[in-house]
């Protein structure tokens, strides 16, 4: 007979494991079988019930934490250079637009794909729009947030 967590071992068990969140999951780390598993279910529900937990259809998560993926900037085509420096690495220059320099700060992002991922020719058809998204995906660091440059990003100076 397995020991039923208690709800901050079970809050902690998510934390470190936020891929593996299903009851499912959480019952077989703690080896929870059979009508212990009631119990479980009981503590999730009162859990979420406390806003501590949140459900997202079989899963769940700390309801205070992102999401493991979720959506930061959304960048026009020339922006995209930024995304590139804050993630410690450089654009190379070219006759049209010379090196930058990169900043001191550390790298805010981590680049999880080396060039960015263009629709396919079936959502090309169904989404005619679509053909120019590129998407770029990014993994958020542990350093600090870099300065907002509002200048930079084309942001106009009303009231500044």
């Amino acid at each position: 007979m397995a020991r039923i967590p208690s709800k901050t071992e079970i809050l902690d068990w998510i934390a470190e494991n936020p891929g593996l969140s299903a009851k499912r999951d959480i019952a077989k780390a703690f080896g929870i079988k059979g009508a212990e598993r009631i119990e479980l279910k009981r503590l999730l529900k009162e859990l979420e019930a406390e806003g501590t937990l949140e459900r997202r259809r079989k899963t769940y998560r700390d309801a205070e934490k992102l999401p493991p993926v979720t959506i930061l900037m959304i960048l026009a085509h020339k922006q995209a250079a930024e995304l590139l420096e804050r993630s410690g690495k450089q654009a190379h220059g070219s006759r049209h637009r010379p090196e930058i320099s990169i900043k001191t700060e550390p790298p805010s992002f981590r680049i999880l794909n080396r060039s960015p991922l263009t629709p396919s020719k079936g959502e090309q058809e169904a989404n005619p729009r679509s053909r120019s998204a590129r998407l770029r995906a990014a993994v958020r660091t542990d350093a600090a947030p870099w300065p907002l440059d509002l200048e930079a990003l084309g942001v106009p100076a009303v009231g500044r």
